[in-house]
């Protein structure tokens, strides 16, 4: 067991160390963040021919058009990938995304950007309703695709299934690329990206992609020019050829007959040829602009959602300067750096601050600030101080997402966009968080709004009609008038008054680049203000003045752009930029149906082909459908029942001097992964030898529990017990086996993200048998020389903190702690009577152009009848000193680092040719020391030399270096042991995991 970095159990040098050397007899991590489970979720399925749709019955109306969506695109996928399903994909759908975060299908924690997913194992899409049906519909299509593309690797077989999904990684490239060639299409971001990528020089053959958000849309136009070049048949065939290969590259190299290397630098070269020209008429926000979040100035690569003060004199806007989006002050021309007002990702108040989908707005006065931020299971409207960005009100009016705050110039009110049910409308509402009010209810997503000068009207943008995209209207507020704004060809969004209210600007792709416009009300004439070689997002607009301040994307990254007087510009000579003449431009892709403002229903209607279905609240329930396609016509509801599969099975063998060991372990889990069952043994000679445990876990509540039994048997050679404790009182290291088995269980409540209360409970028998240490033959078997044995009960409450993000090779940033106490109480046996006490703390800080300060403090105490004895020494704990140097009842350790790049990447020839990428280096020291009486500990004391130095208390320093070897994190490090007189020789340490 280790605790926090200091290592408890001595490594036995006789027992094998397998997949199961930590069988959960333990208690449970002490580190990590919290997926809460704010909503009980009462599932139901809808089954179709193709899905398994499961909802929870306040979402009904959505799941039928979900189902909708999900037979037109698995019935257009029938035809492009010439393959019929051979099992129903089950379809997991949340209202909103706040609801999909608390999904238990992934294990792992739900990004902020995650927009869906499809997982592995057991084939399963899982994704939210963002208000926008449009989405809604892009992404069933594109998560079907992935569930296509792992359906045709299985080849019907449920051997295939584990080999194709668990040895086998489609590259990203194609995966997602081939997603998005096949569900959507191409629209102004991808040619933006693209378009930057090619004419900056950053843009990389396709199968050397970098990943992030970029890989989609290179993918897409990679996947697009293979059928280009190839025809749209090649994409069946690749895939056909891939069940078999298991070799992305030798599959399309089989199929096309071409390589793929020299298939991806035509492909550059393809892409240079058609977006090279374009420079020579489109322009940098630099060339008509004052960029204020530069990578030499501000760092970061998303400066976002930028808010002008009404004087103009301010911007607020959100950095991920230090890592994870904030909200950042700047006075352009003050001279001053950008200042910190509130920072996201930090607790339970600001669990996020929505980086991809909300903006913030000022108060008339200018002293405060309204953002939208999720806290909990909703989202709350904060108001913060400008000058502190200190928290002065808190507003929950209730609704599942609130986005895009904007505050009223005339009496303080506040416009707002919220989902409430399925829908994102516009909301109003009172300064002092009163008077909730829905401006408008329909099936469409409003988008930014924001308030005229005179406080009548809302500026906003929306997808009514579908055919336009996005375009801008207006609402009458005292009257409930929509009126159209600007409606034409492309998305126009982003709106903003300016000049006193007579014009807007807003942001338009009409002419293929996404670009600031003008738009004069008294006359209705439009004016393109920019030629943007990237790209523009929303702009806002000073009330006084003529200021206007928009994001721009430019080399790869956002950045906040000021313009003095957008009045002066004007692109008249510029030319459109024409999207390339490409196949999928005008594919057949299922649109999803918007209704215009007037046929805009109260409720959503169920799909016609759906319509017939048997819905009601008191129909007669019907039986889960058997493992053979059901005889009933489909579709019909019923209610959801758990029914169990592996999720993924993991085995090894293993041989030594003393004998053979063989391990296997599985989970096992219900399609919604609310329920979760692990198996695992692992046999070493005999059975009698055996290790074995099987846990059941519910995470379907807020609180998280876990029961389960443990059989385990190790021999050991080793002067302490598994539990701690001294062998004998000589120190000597003894041969002995140990046998423990029992019952545990484990309670967990999580009061957000970031900090949990836990309880966790062992109930035990423990049993050693003593061997002469002259006899021990591994041949010959051990002659034994006496018995020992306790039965205990062993509980443990715990408070942990953990918001840190990670990096490469471990945290980055934040801070983690954790504090313990547990206290045994014997049963039978021998006595065995002992407690304690733990606290770890550690914080990191980013120091700029990727350097990471770390600092970690960790105490720990154990008191009673048979206390347990700690250990320092070695790569985990005082590095520079040998291993288990320093015991005792009580130990301390401290530890500080700084953490750099060191090899970005290094490519090797003669004599051997390799490739070393993302290597980290660090500087350290380490502090500690352990003992049994206070009294007898002294710090200080003579030293090497007869001079005064340190000497119970250990200081080690030295360097080491980090990186990960087929995706498993290993440390090197150097140290040298110093009593601050005299430096000992260096001590090499090679580990493996994380850094702490």
């Amino acid at each position: 067991m280790v605790l926090g970095g200091l290592r408890q159990l001595a490594p036995p040098t006789i027992a094998l160390s397998l997949i199961l050397s930590c069988v959960p007899t333990e208690s449970p991590a002490a580190f990590g963040q919290n997926k809460v489970r704010y909503e009980d979720f009462r599932w139901r399925v809808l089954v179709t021919d193709h899905a398994d749709i499961y909802f929870y019955p306040e979402e009904e109306e959505l799941a039928w058009r979900a189902a909708d969506y999900a037979e037109k695109a698995c019935r257009k996928l029938d035809q492009d990938l010439k393959h019929e399903l051979s099992s129903r994909i089950p379809l997991v759908v949340f209202k909103s995304h706040h609801h999909f975060r608390q999904n238990n299908v992934s294990p792992g924690m739900v990004g902020e950007s995650t927009g869906g997913f499809t997982e592995f194992f057991k084939n399963r899409v899982v994704l939210p309703y963002t208000g926008s049906e449009a989405d809604f519909r892009h992404v069933i299509h594109h998560e079907l695709v992935h569930a296509y593309m792992f359906d045709m690797l299985d080849a019907g077989s449920a051997a295939n299934s584990f080999m194709a999904r668990f040895a086998f990684n489609i590259p990203l490239w194609f995966a997602e690329g081939l997603a998005e060639y096949l569900s959507n299409q191409w629209d102004s971001e991808a040619e933006m990206m693209l378009r930057d990528a090619a004419v900056t020089g950053k843009l990389a053959p396709f199968d050397r992609s970098p990943g992030g958000y970029f890989v989609y849309k290179a993918g897409w136009s990679a996947v697009a020019y293979l059928a280009r070049r190839h025809g749209e048949e090649v994409i069946p065939r690749i895939l056909a050829e891939l069940a078999s290969t298991r070799d992305l590259v030798e599959a399309v190299e089989t199929v096309t007959g071409e390589k793929v290397p020299d298939m991806a630098a035509d492909w550059v070269r393809d892409v240079r040829r058609i977006h090279w020209p374009t420079y020579g008429f489109l322009e940098d926000p630099e060339s008509f602009g004052e960029v204020l979040t530069s990578p030499e100035g501000m760092g970061g690569s998303f400066n976002h959602h930028p808010c002008l003060s009404p004087s103009g004199e301010r911007v607020v806007f959100l950095s991920d300067r230090e890592g994870t989006p904030d909200l950042w002050v700047i006075e352009p021309g003050a001279g001053t750096e950008p200042r910190l007002l509130a920072r996201g990702n930090r607790g339970g108040k600001m669990e996020s601050l929505h980086p991809m989908r909300s903006s913030v707005g000022w108060s008339a006065d200018e002293s405060m600030v309204a953002l939208a931020a999720r806290a909990g299971s909703r989202d709350a409207l904060i108001i913060v101080s400008a000058e502190t960005g200190r928290t002065l009100a808190e507003f929950d009016p209730g609704l599942d997402t609130l986005e895009e705050p904007d505050w009223s110039p005339v009496d303080g009110r506040f416009v707002f966009t919220g989902m409430k049910g399925d829908r994102v409308d516009l909301w109003a509402m009172d300064a002092d968080g009163t008077n909730l009010v829905r401006l408008t209810n329909d099936l469409v997503r409003e988008q930014r709004p924001r308030w005229s000068p005179d406080g009548k009207r809302v500026l906003f943008a929306s997808d009514f009609g579908g055919a336009s995209g996005l375009d801008l209207r207006v609402l009458e507020v005292e009257t409930g008038e929509v009126r159209n704004l600007r409606v034409g060809p492309g998305d126009q969004w982003g709106a903003d008054w300016t000049n006193g209210g007579a014009s807007v600007v807003f942001v338009s792709d009409a002419e293929g680049t996404r670009d600031l416009t003008m738009m004069d009300l008294a006359t209705g004439q439009t004016r393109r203000l920019t030629a943007l070689l990237g790209g523009a997002g929303a702009p806002t607009a000073a009330r006084a003045g003529s200021r206007v301040v928009f994001p721009a994307y430019s080399n790869g990254r956002w950045d906040v752009v000021l313009v003095e007087n957008p009045d002066t510009l004007g692109i008249p000579e510029a030319e459109s930029v024409t999207w390339p003449a490409i196949p999928w431009d005008g594919r057949e892709i299922c649109e999803a149906p918007t209704p215009s403002p007037a046929e805009a229903p109260d409720t959503p209607s169920a799909p016609e082909e759906t319509a017939a279905a048997d819905r009601s609240a008191d129909a007669e329930p019907v039986a889960p459908p058997p493992a053979e396609p059901p005889a009933r016509k489909t579709p019909f509801v019923i209610d959801y029942e758990p029914r169990f599969r592996p999720e993924w099975v993991q085995g090894m063998l293993g041989y030594s001097p003393f004998g053979t060991s063989g391990a296997f372990r599985t989970t096992i889990t219900d399609i919604l992964g609310d329920h979760r069952i692990q198996i695992g043994a692992q046999v070493f000679r005999a059975a009698r030898n055996s290790n074995a445990f099987a846990s059941y876990s519910y995470l379907g509540g807020r609180v998280h529990w876990e029961t389960g039994l443990f059989h385990v048997k190790n021999f050991l050679l080793t002067d302490r017990s598994s539990l701690g404790q001294p062998i004998s009182d000589s120190g000597e290291r003894a041969y002995f086996s140990e046998q423990r088995w029992g019952v545990s269980g484990a309670v967990r409540y999580p009061f957000h993200t970031f900090r949990r209360v836990g309880f966790d409970v062992r109930v035990m028998q423990v049993n050693r048998t003593h061997f002469d240490r002259e006899s021990v033959d591994p041949a010959a078997g051990f002659v034994e020389t006496g018995t020992s044995g306790s039965a205990i009960l062993l509980p443990r409450v715990s408070h942990t903190f953990d918001n840190t993000r990670w990096g490469w090779t471990g945290p980055v940033r934040g801070n983690r702690w954790t504090v313990s106490l547990q206290h045994s109480l014997t049963l039978g046996g021998e006595s065995l009577s002992y407690g304690t006490a733990l606290a770890d703390f550690r914080a990191y800080s980013p120091r700029g152009g990727g350097t990471v300060a770390a600092v970690r403090g960790l105490a720990v105490t154990s008191f009673g009848e048979d206390p347990q004895e700690f250990q320092l020494g070695g790569p985990h704990t005082l590095r520079g000193h040998p291993y288990r140097e320093l015991r005792g009842r009580t130990a301390f350790l401290a530890s500080a680092e700084f953490r750099y790049p060191f090899v970005e990447y290094l490519r090797t020839g003669w004599p051997f040719r390799a490739v070393f990428r993302r290597i980290r280096g660090n500087l350290f020291v380490d502090v500690g020391a352990a003992f049994d009486d206070p009294d007898g500990f002294h710090p200080v004391g003579e030293a090497h030399g007869g001079h005064e130095g340190l000497a119970d208390l250990k200081v080690g320093y030295g360097i080491g270096l980090r990186s990960r070897l087929a995706f498993i994190p290993v440390r090197l490090d150097v140290g040298w042991p110093t009593d601050f007189v005299h430096s000992g020789k260096p001590r090499w340490h090679f580990s493996m995991g994380t850094e702490w």
